[in-house]
């Protein structure tokens, strides 16, 4: 004898529709997985603005810093060469 058989029609229906909820909530949870075209574009863009951003903030830095390297440079030469002239006029008295 089926469990089916002792149960009362509201009993049954209250069955049948758990059965049929929890049939969409798998599928409606089959469906959410993955992403939709709009949505992967729109991350796309982002990842190319962040991306973007970073790479000339990047070189900015290096410009900035190969700039700063050159003017230390001409200024030590400078320190040589008023240190060189210094010795020079010293020497000629």
């Amino acid at each position: 004898m089926s469990p089916y058989l002792n149960l009362s029609i509201m009993q049954k229906i209250i069955m049948f529709k758990e059965s049929i909820n929890s049939c969409f909530r798998k599928n409606s949870m089959l469906n959410k997985k993955g992403f939709t075209i709009i949505e992967t574009l729109i991350y796309v863009a982002i990842v190319a603005l962040v991306s973007t951003g970073l790479m000339k903030f990047s070189i900015s830095i290096t410009n900035t810093r190969n700039k700063v390297y050159v003017v230390q440079e001409v200024h030590a030469n400078m320190r040589d060469a008023l240190t060189f002239i210094e010795k020079k006029i010293q020497e000629a008295n």
